[in-house]
């Protein structure tokens, strides 16, 4: 989480996102800008007064975006506490139920501002998605199996079956997204362990 943050560096998150959110223009968004920004803010843990003060952050155009996240890049620092921010974002816009296109964007642009390779991003995203499709598939197999006992045998085959092969499929998904997962943490944590 953000815990591992100094407060400038959390308040510099803050100011990010609000900034981001502050140029998504049109009434459609009003719902997911308040719940992502609050959502945010809230595991933050940043005092009442600067919340408040972040809430009311209005960016006018995207030079003074380019200003707020070149000033707040310097602030969060290092390689490490910039992908633990965008990790941190990720899982609790997953977490709240409001990851789609526009928190990816956020993301997205969080990656552009730290000069940071978007492909990382990307296969933890790969791994999440893995393992949410393995989680369907285990309740919708546990809803077959209590239709299966009311089946035929021949009926039972074909479901059988096809369970086989969506689990070979799965498990070869699971394999590779483990893969690249790994790849990339290696090559991060292997990139802020190295000696300077």
């Amino acid at each position: 989480g953000f815990d591992g943050l100094s407060y400038e560096q959390r308040y510099a998150v803050g100011a990010l996102v609000a900034a981001y959110l502050s140029r998504m223009a049109g009434a459609e968004h009003r719902a997911f800008k308040k719940e992502f920004r609050d959502a945010v803010l809230d595991a933050l843990f940043l005092s009442e007064p600067t919340k408040d003060g972040l809430r009311s952050l209005e960016v006018e155009d995207d030079a003074q975006v380019k200003a707020v996240a070149m000033q707040c890049a310097g602030l969060i620092g290092d390689e490490g506490a910039q992908f633990c921010s965008i990790q941190t974002l990720l899982t609790l816009a997953l977490q709240k139920g409001t990851y789609d296109s526009r928190s990816r964007s956020i993301l997205k642009n969080f990656c552009e501002t730290f000069r940071f390779d978007w492909e990382r991003v990307a296969s933890v995203e790969l791994a999440v998605a893995t393992h949410l499709i393995d989680l369907a598939h285990q309740a919708a197999e546990k809803m077959e199996d209590a239709d299966l006992h009311n089946q035929d045998e021949e009926m039972r085959a074909v479901v059988l079956a096809q369970r086989k092969r969506r689990q070979k499929m799965v498990r070869t998904a699971k394999i590779t997204s483990i893969a690249l997962v790994g790849g990339v943490l290696f090559g991060v944590t292997g990139g802020l362990l190295a000696p300077a």
